[in-house]
């Protein structure tokens, strides 16, 4: 039995193209002889605590050319992916568990080199024109009643319109000046709205920092008074809030609270921390509001339903996220559906990807999957006929064309897509 550490080493070195010839036998000859599911299933769960730490993504020459590759190196068969929960991902047999490993990497089209902020990538050229690059929105800014202003559009320094605060555009950012807690004067709202495609980053006059994902706003004053901050969510967004003592209210620690935008006849959640790390994800077009605790505590609460003043509240630790249902404002909603579901131990890489300017899927549908995309690509997405029931794993950068995001999906699972213009037909592979 080959040693463990030796496996590890040699897959690493297959994947990353740098194995010898000889390494490259002595790695076929172990799965084509001695392989066991548990033996191939700590190799996958190995190279996947890699992947955890390594978020740079193959080019499409390297990703094809090792794909081509493995498949030309192992008799053909097909891998299956079942929907599973945990940490471990995979549960397959040894055979179909052999080939998913040797294609490992272009499945994922990642390599193991870590990357420590997010790097703007140029997006590749299409061959065609029969492609779609990320949409090119703009981020507004609405201040007030006045007319929402482009931030691309306009130079960096201050902002007028803020009342007693002060709005600085720098650098991509949008920084208010720290408040004393204390205003006479009625507060300034503006918004912050990202079109699909886009980005941005807040510093709120508490120092609290928000981080908006596409196709969401924000609501928030320009400057937080000595009682509450509070500001509304429509979309995603990751928090990193600021405990803000102010000395005006005999150094009482103000509240931190983030309200969601409902759906016509949903219902809103109310998040309430007082100095943490977290994410919210509240698209009205999808059915649940999740909220995600990295550090600290928060209260997440809410209605019952539409027409009563009973709630329904829990805490979240960090690991943990709530669920709530978008629809069960509804009166004929389960007792379940109104209820806050509490998931534990969940997978914080796949929750923040979106942050690191990556698309991670784990265990996800290709509806759900062409859901995040159309926001992302401002497409229009039609199924045609029966679409298998399968569920994906990967994670591929957001800055390439959807046609890299297709290739991978297709080498994972049984469907083509069709681009025509900004509408995607997807079907299953004749």
């Amino acid at each position: 039995m080959m040693a463990t550490e030796r496996l590890h080493y040699l897959f690493r070195q297959y994947v990353e193209k740098s194995a010898t010839p000889e390494e490259t036998t002595e790695l076929m000859a172990w799965l084509s002889e001695n392989a066991s599911d548990n033996d191939i299933l700590s190799l996958m769960d190995n190279a996947w605590e890699d992947f955890t730490s390594a978020r740079q993504v193959f080019d499409t020459e390297k990703s094809n050319r090792m794909l081509q590759q493995a498949l030309a190196a192992v008799p053909a068969a097909t891998p299956v992916m079942y929907p599973i929960t945990g940490r471990k991902r995979w549960r397959i047999p040894a055979a179909a568990a052999a080939i998913l490993l040797l294609i490992f990497g272009s499945y994922l089209l990642l390599r193991k080199e870590a990357v420590h902020s997010p790097v703007q990538q140029t997006i590749p050229v299409a061959k065609s024109g029969n492609d779609i690059a990320p949409a090119n929105g703009k981020v507004m800014l609405t201040i007030a009643n006045g007319a929402p202003i482009a931030l691309e559009d306009i130079p960096n320094g201050q902002i007028p319109g803020q009342g007693t605060g002060t709005a600085v555009k720098q650098n991509g950012q949008l920084l208010y000046a720290p408040s004393t807690g204390k205003s006479e004067a009625a507060a300034v709202y503006n918004t912050i709205t990202t079109a699909r495609g886009k980005q941005y980053m807040v510093v709120l006059s508490d120092g609290t920092r928000v981080w908006l994902n596409t196709a969401s706003s924000l609501r928030f004053p320009a400057v937080f008074n000595d009682t509450i901050r509070k500001v509304e969510l429509s979309g995603e967004g990751y928090f990193e809030v600021a405990p803000a003592y102010f000395a005006t209210a005999r150094n009482k620690r103000i509240p931190f609270i983030v309200t969601t935008v409902p759906p016509a006849g949903g219902r809103a959640a109310e998040i309430a921390v007082l100095g943490t790390h977290f994410n919210i994800k509240a698209y009205n077009d999808e059915a649940l509001i999740k909220t995600t605790l990295l550090e600290g505590s928060v209260r997440i609460s809410a209605a019952k339903s539409s027409t009563t003043k009973d709630r329904v509240a829990a805490l979240l630790t960090p690991g943990q996220q709530a669920r709530l249902s978008n629809l069960s404002a509804h009166n004929n909603a389960s007792p379940a559906d109104r209820d806050i579901q509490l998931v534990k131990d969940i997978n914080i890489r796949q929750t923040m990807a979106w942050k690191n300017e990556l698309f991670d899927f784990e265990n996800e549908s290709i509806q759900d999957i062409m859901q995040q995309l159309s926001r992302w690509y401002d497409i229009e997405v039609e199924f045609k006929g029966t679409i298998p029931e399968k569920h994906y794993y990967g994670a591929i950068r957001r800055q390439v064309n959807i046609s890299e995001v297709f290739k991978m999906l297709e080498i994972a699972g049984n469907v083509t897509f069709t681009i025509q213009g900004k509408k995607v037909y997807i079907q299953q592979k004749k």
